[in-house]
């Protein structure tokens, strides 16, 4: 029969997948920063194309950059699905349908403000 992890073994797992999250966090930052010139066609296809500037620009990064994280963490290669074939185990659907929620939000935010005239936009 085999044991649970002692506190120090336990540490050090989190450690480690601390660590693991951190890279890939990083390697996910990299990518979105260089799509910014030319997204990829599942990042256009989720979230339309890059504002052109501002905190709308920040924000489209920022959920680009959670969906890299998404696709490196679950190894999701698929070219024009943002989350990938719906298959996987718990984990990986209840991320994707967490994260599909949190695109939505951010889509209709950010059209939400394009739509807005410039001036109301300027006085936020």
């Amino acid at each position: 029969m085999v044991g649970f992890p002692d506190n120090c073994e336990l540490r050090e797992m989190y450690d480690r997948r601390d660590k693991l999250d951190a890279h890939l966090r990083q390697e996910a930052t990299a990518r979105t920063r260089g799509f910014r010139s030319e997204p990829p066609t599942y990042l256009l296809k989720a979230l339309g194309p890059p504002p052109a500037g501002g905190w709308a620009r920040d924000r489209w990064e920022g959920m680009a950059t959670t969906i890299e994280h998404h696709r490196l963490r679950w190894d999701i290669t698929d070219p024009t699905d943002v989350l990938g074939e719906r298959a996987g185990d718990g984990r990986s659907r209840r991320s994707s349908e967490f994260l599909r929620d949190e695109i939505r939000r951010t889509v209709e935010y950010l059209h939400r403000d394009r739509a807005q005239p410039r001036a109301l936009r300027r006085a936020r």
